[in-house]
C-alpha cells in the first residue's frame, strides 16, 4: 500500500509539472499550483507555536523582501512579488519543516523527491512523450532536435534539478549496506548522469561532479587509493568514449558550433561560457547607469529585464547569480546575499559531527557553483536544499 501511494503521488506531481507551461485564464498553471502550497506554508509557519531562531531565517527573508525597496516595486509591485515568490521558496521551506519535520520523515522525503526527479526522466529519454517546451537548440550544433529538459520546461532547469538528485543518490549509494538496494541506487545515479548529458548544459555537469566529489572524498588507505583508480580508468573511459562519440558534445565542451568548429579560435571574454561574461558586463552597465538608487537598491526584475532588451536586444537575466543580484538589489542586497550565504555554510560548518555534514556541504557548494555559472530560482532545488539543512535540527539551529 505504501508503494502504491508514493506511486500515485508520483504520478500526481509528473501530471502537474508537465503540464506546467499550460495558460489558464493567462495564468500558468505553475502558478495555480505552486501558490496555494506557499500560501498554507506562510500560515503554517506564521502561527505555528513552534519558535525557530536561526540566522538564515533573518537573513533569507530579508534577502527576499529587500526587493521591495528597488525601482521595480514602485513601479511594478505585482511583478516585484512575483519575483519574490520564487525566490522565498527556500527560507519558508527551511523554516516549515524546522517547525513540522521529523528526521525520519525528511530523509524519506529527500530519497523520494530524489527518486521522482530520476526517474521522471525517463519516459522522455525513450521517447516514450514528448516535453511541452524545447530544450537547449541543438541546431547550431548540426542536429535537428533539442536537448533534453524533460518535465522541467527548461535545459538548465532539468541539468541543475537533476545535479541534486544525484547527489543525493550517491549520498544513499555511499551509505546504503544492502546489495539490491546499491545496485538500485546507482541505476538512478546512472540515469541521472544520462539524462544531465543529454541536456547539454554544462552547469549541472560541474555542479554534479563538485557535490559527487565531497561525498566521496575521504582520507584514502592504499586499499582506497587501487579502488579509486580502478573506479576512475573505467569511468575515465567510459566518459572519453562518450565524448568522442559526440561531435555535439565535443562542440558544446570547445566553444564550437557548425559556423565555427574548423576555425582555430581562442576563448575570448566574447565566447566563453557562451557569452556569459557579455551578458553579465551589460547588467553591470545597466546597474550602474541608472544613477544613486539603484547603485544601493537595485534595479529590480522587471526593470532590469526592460534595461537588458534595450541593451542587449532580449530580456535575459544576467547568467551569474551574483551579479543578477547585483543589478536587482543593488549593493545592499549583495550584501545580504553574502550574510545570508554564509549563515548557511556555518550551519553546516558546525554540524561536522553529523552524519548530514557531506551531504549538506555537497548540496550547498554545488548550489554555489550553479548560483555563480547560472543563477536561477529552481522550486525543487530549493525544497530540497530546505529540507536537507533541516536534517541537523536535532541541535541546536
Amino acid at each position: 500500500m505504501l508503494v502504491n501511494k508514493h506511486s500515485l503521488y508520483g504520478i500526481f506531481f509528473f501530471f502537474l509539472f508537465y503540464v506546467e507551461t499550460i495558460t489558464i485564464f493567462g495564468i500558468k498553471i505553475a502558478i495555480l499550483w505552486k501558490i496555494p502550497i506557499l500560501i498554507y506554508v506562510v500560515l503554517y509557519v506564521s502561527f505555528s507555536s513552534k519558535k525557530i531562531k536561526s540566522n538564515i531565517l533573518t537573513w533569507g527573508y530579508l534577502f527576499n523582501f529587500h526587493l521591495l525597496f528597488s525601482i521595480s516595486a514602485i513601479t511594478n509591485l505585482v511583478l516585484t512579488f512575483s519575483s519574490i515568490s520564487r525566490s522565498i521558496v527556500f527560507p519558508l521551506f527551511f523554516h516549515y519543516f524546522n517547525k513540522k519535520g521529523s528526521s525520519s520523515k525528511l530523509k524519506l522525503y529527500l530519497k523520494n523527491i530524489s527518486t521522482f526527479i530520476i526517474i521522471s526522466t525517463i519516459p522522455f529519454l525513450i521517447n516514450l512523450i514528448e516535453p511541452l517546451s524545447v530544450g537547449y537548440d541543438l541546431s547550431r550544433y548540426g542536429l535537428d532536435s533539442f536537448g533534453f529538459n524533460g518535465i522541467f520546461q527548461k535545459a538548465h532547469a532539468a541539468s541543475m534539478t537533476l545535479s541534486f538528485a544525484v547527489i543525493i543518490m550517491g549520498y544513499l549509494l555511499k551509505k546504503e549496506h544492502n546489495k539490491k538496494r546499491k545496485f538500485y541506487y546507482l541505476f538512478l545515479v546512472l540515469i541521472g548522469l544520462y539524462a544531465i548529458l543529454q541536456t547539454y548544459v554544462r552547469t549541472g555537469l560541474a555542479m554534479t561532479i563538485v557535490g559527487l566529489l565531497i561525498i566521496y572524498y575521504k582520507k584514502l588507505s592504499v586499499k582506497d587509493f587501487i579502488r579509486l583508480f580502478i573506479l576512475s580508468l573505467i569511468g575515465g573511459f567510459l566518459a572519453l568514449q562518450i565524448y568522442n562519440s559526440s561531435e555535439v558534445l565535443q562542440m558544446r565542451v570547445n566553444e564550437k558550433n557548425i559556423y565555427n568548429k574548423n576555425e582555430n579560435t581562442e576563448l575570448s571574454i566574447e565566447t566563453i561560457g557562451s557569452g556569459r561574461f557579455i551578458i553579465a558586463a551589460y547588467a553591470i552597465d545597466n546597474w550602474w547607469s541608472e544613477g544613486t538608487y539603484s547603485i544601493f537598491f537595485g534595479l529590480g526584475e522587471p526593470l532590469a529585464r526592460e534595461k537588458m532588451n534595450n541593451t542587449k536586444g532580449s530580456p535575459v537575466f544576467a547568467h551569474n547569480g551574483i551579479v543578477e543580484v547585483l543589478q536587482t538589489q543593488g549593493l545592499i542586497g549583495l550584501i545580504i546575499m553574502f550574510l545570508f550565504f554564509r549563515s548557511i555554510h556555518k550551519l553546516i560548518m558546525n554540524n561536522k559531527d553529523s552524519e548530514y555534514f557531506k551531504l549538506n556541504l555537497a548540496l550547498f557548494l554545488s548550489f554555489l557553483v550553479g548560483y555563480f555559472l547560472q543563477g536561477n530560482d529552481l522550486f525543487l532545488v530549493y525544497l530540497i536544499l530546505g529540507i536537507s539543512l533541516t536534517l541537523f535540527q536535532e541541535k541546536k539551529i
